[in-house]
């Protein structure tokens, strides 16, 4: 799973999330994030930026994103 994929699966629930009003905003690009896959086809992505790191998680079952995994798992039930 690329950072694009999750983009493009995202799109529905979180229209904003990568838009590029957004990403200029907190000073990122596509290229800044990592994908690292979990478990129970969770993926987090994460990438520096001047004031921090974003760290967030993609439910490929749901297409949904949220910064608390346990929220993406409790939406499964």
């Amino acid at each position: 799973m690329t950072i694009y994929e999750i983009k493009r699966r995202s799109q529905e629930k979180k229209p904003y999330y990568f838009n590029r009003d957004t990403m200029k905003c907190f000073n990122q690009t596509l290229k800044d994030f990592k994908v690292y896959k979990l478990e129970n086809n969770i993926y987090q992505f994460r990438a520096n930026r001047p004031y921090g790191e974003t760290i967030a998680y993609f439910d490929a079952i749901t297409n949904d994103i949220n910064s608390d995994i346990n929220y993406l798992l409790k939406q499964r039930k």
